[in-house]
């Protein structure tokens, strides 16, 4: 594969990457392994980011500190295959990318502690930083106009603009696109691709679950594949 007919891998992280979500994971930091039903309740919905700024002022305030979090996340197994899914997407120099509701300090802790941040050329996710009393502040990705995405994020338009950059830098577009998510928030990537590109959902999850709506399906140009681990979603791409 020349350097102008790339292939273009996107993961969704949560649920996909990692076998569960690290947002509701580090809750097994706080004091009796769960979140208080007040602050639950206080959970919006599109404004998921903003809950967790919450939660994690909560553990901060019980004395959960950012390297509190990081241990725990780093008990948070991959999904079942992914790594000999990334040798191989490593091996045969794919782009890999990251399109994630989680944060930066999250997913860094994560494959920094399993040696797979290089294979990832961007990370697309909301931004977090450790303060100086160890507590994790986070923010939102980016605002944007999508009706349909969570207020804080829209992968669509994450996608779009990283293929343009990519045309812009190469002079060419991805041979072919393939997204690989679980959840409804990758729904709107997923109907941005086209009739070459592969959108890979994970089985019996939420985006799984919109797309057995016909209305739905039909959506979607992209040729779907359900995957249940990552020995599914490289065995299709093997096959390219």
């Amino acid at each position: 594969m020349t350097n102008d007919t790339k292939l273009l891998v996107a993961f969704d992280f949560d649920h996909t990457v990692v076998d569960g979500n690290t947002d509701t994971w580090i809750t097994k930091a706080a004091p009796g392994g769960d979140s208080p039903k007040a602050l639950k309740d206080s959970y919006v919905t599109g404004h998921w980011t903003q809950y967790m700024g919450r939660v994690l002022q909560h553990l901060h305030s019980e004395g959960v500190d950012a390297s509190a979090l990081q241990q725990v996340l780093q008990g948070l197994p991959y999904t079942a295959g992914m790594e000999q899914l990334f040798q191989h997407l490593a091996q045969c120099a794919a782009h890999c990318i990251i399109l994630s509701d989680s944060n930066t300090q999250f997913i860094e802790w994560i494959l920094q502690d399993r040696g797979h941040s290089s294979l990832f050329s961007k990370v697309y996710t909301n931004p977090a930083r450790v303060s100086d009393q160890g507590q994790l502040l986070l923010g939102p990705y980016h605002s944007h106009s999508c009706p349909t995405c969570p207020v804080n994020m829209c992968k669509r338009l994450i996608l779009q603009q990283h293929m343009q950059q990519h045309v812009l830098r190469s002079q060419a577009p991805y041979c072919r696109v393939a997204y690989v998510g679980d959840g409804s928030n990758d729904l709107c990537p997923a109907q941005s691709l086209g009739p070459t590109d592969i959108v890979f959902v994970r089985a019996g999850f939420a985006l799984d679950k919109l797309l057995q709506k016909p209305e739905v399906a039909c959506s979607v140009q992209a040729e779907i594949v359900r995957w249940q681990t990552g020995h599914d979603i490289l065995q299709r791409l093997q096959a390219l």
